[in-house]
């Protein structure tokens, strides 16, 4: 099987919770036709954190094809006049983010276990709510704690959840760290999962995440077209 050699950029925001609508309006109309004209891919998803270490968040996964053309996107959006002016105008003078935490990641060879059979599903929409989970493999056998991690995995797809991305931190503290999402159809198939005994693993935070309405990831985390497309 080819390995993924793409990057992908987890960003989450711990937000003032009065703030969260007016980010949440931003990344879904002031910032797309931006990205655009920048180049970045339509992000992978878009969310809102209900639940976890630092609730609320607001977050987003973005995907690269190398390093270089994240830097080179990134310049151009921070220095556009036109984000200067509505990001201004989006403060209004007060504190919208508490602190950002961003990783950069490539996806896990657990991944591959999990992805569909024909490759990009049927590219579907994933509805539910999804759960974000940072797992701590410092300090441990490498091999020992992602073949736990992949237990947990199956056991929670075993459970009606549908695993639609793993990774492995490159950047981002701490480095030695798996991050997975999977989607599950609603909180009380979550909560009667998280009501069971798991497989054991290695320690771990997790995230409670609704997709934005515009932010659902699709099957496999396939791309997004872009709007024009």
């Amino acid at each position: 099987m080819m390995r993924d050699e793409l990057f992908y950029e987890l960003r989450i925001y711990e937000t003032v919770q009065s703030r969260l609508a007016g980010l949440a309006r931003q990344m879904g109309e002031d910032v797309p036709p931006l990205f655009r004209r920048h180049g970045f891919d339509v992000p992978l998803m878009h969310f809102a954190g209900v639940g976890g270490p630092f609730a609320p968040i607001y977050g987003y996964l973005l995907r690269w094809t190398n390093l270089d053309a994240r830097m080179r996107a990134w310049g151009a959006f921070y220095s556009d006049p036109e984000w200067i002016a509505k990001m201004t105008a989006n403060y209004a003078g007060e504190q919208r983010v508490e602190r950002a935490h961003i990783a950069l990641m490539r996806a896990s060879p657990l991944w591959a276990g999990y992805r569909s059979a024909d490759g990009v599903a049927a590219g579907d929409l994933v509805e539910g709510v999804y759960e974000l989970r940072r797992h701590d493999l410092s300090g441990q056998d490498r091999a020992k704690g992602e073949a736990m991690v992949g237990a947990q995995l199956d056991a929670m797809q075993a459970a009606g959840g549908q695993v639609l991305g793993v990774f492995e931190t490159l950047i981002g503290a701490p480095v030695q760290r798996l991050v997975s999402v999977t989607a599950w159809p609603d909180v009380g198939t979550l909560a009667a999962y998280g009501a069971a005994i798991e497989p054991p693993g290695p320690s771990h935070d997790a995230f409670l995440l609704r997709p934005t309405p515009y932010g659902r990831a699709r099957a496999d985390f396939s791309p997004h077209p872009h709007p024009d497309v």
